[in-house]
Parts: C-alpha cells; sequence; structure tokens
C-alpha cells in the first residue's frame, strides 16, 4: 500500500514538472517576466527562515512580536503570487494545465486571487 502510495505521489510531481516545463516552453517572454518576482519570493522566504526565534524560545520575546514582524513578509509573499498570476495569465495557465494534465478546469482562480489580494491589503492597514 506505501509503494502505491508513493508511486502516486511521484506521478503527481512529474505531472507538476510536465505543467512547468510546458508553462516556461509555450510563453518564454511571459516566464522571463515572472523571473523578478520569483526572486522576489525568494528573498522573502529566506526571511522567514533566518528568523531569529532565539528570544521566543527563551521566554524574553512575545509570539505577537513574531506574528508582526512576519506580517509584512506574508504579505509580500502573497502580492507576489498574485504578481506571477497576473504576468502568467490566467487564461494561458488554464489553457497549459488542460493540455497537460487533459483534465478540464473550471475556472482560472480569480476569485481566490481577489481574495488574496484583499487579505494582503488588509494587512497592510492592519500593521
Amino acid at each position: 500500500m506505501k509503494e502505491t502510495k508513493t508511486d502516486n505521489d511521484m506521478d503527481e510531481l512529474k505531472g507538476q514538472m510536465n505543467l512547468i516545463k510546458s508553462l516556461i516552453q509555450e510563453h518564454m517572454v511571459r516566464s522571463i517576466l515572472c523571473v523578478p518576482v520569483i526572486i522576489c519570493i525568494a528573498y522573502l522566504l529566506y526571511q522567514i527562515f533566518t528568523y531569529n526565534f532565539h528570544n521566543l524560545f527563551h521566554g524574553q520575546g512575545s509570539l505577537f512580536e513574531v506574528v508582526q514582524d512576519f506580517l509584512p513578509v506574508v504579505d509580500g509573499l502573497i502580492f507576489c503570487d498574485v504578481a506571477l498570476w497576473l504576468l502568467y495569465g490566467p487564461k494561458n495557465y488554464k489553457e497549459v494545465k488542460e493540455k497537460v494534465t487533459g483534465e478540464h478546469q473550471k475556472g482560472y482562480g480569480t476569485l481566490l486571487h481577489m481574495i488574496e489580494f484583499i487579505v494582503a491589503v488588509i494587512l497592510i492597514f492592519t500593521y
């Protein structure tokens, strides 16, 4: 049973890799435009992974301070996700995903990205 689950995970990973390759090959210019956004994402993730949790673990800091420090990072990640979606083009992403997976995609993800954007704007005004 574990082998079947592992095989399914590998198939899913290969499918995602094929999707990424297809997206890059079919829309080279848009893929290049996404590079600065991906660099921004890498920087924001670097900030998360290099955050000093020492004070929090030793009872000197508060969880509120950590949340306050991470709000701009989370906000930036949300904006980067929306930027990638807009740069790449929802319709293009949907079409390529349908070609690679062979399954019909119901929508473009517009509602989800609008909600993400609204949450990011609310977070900006809270800190």
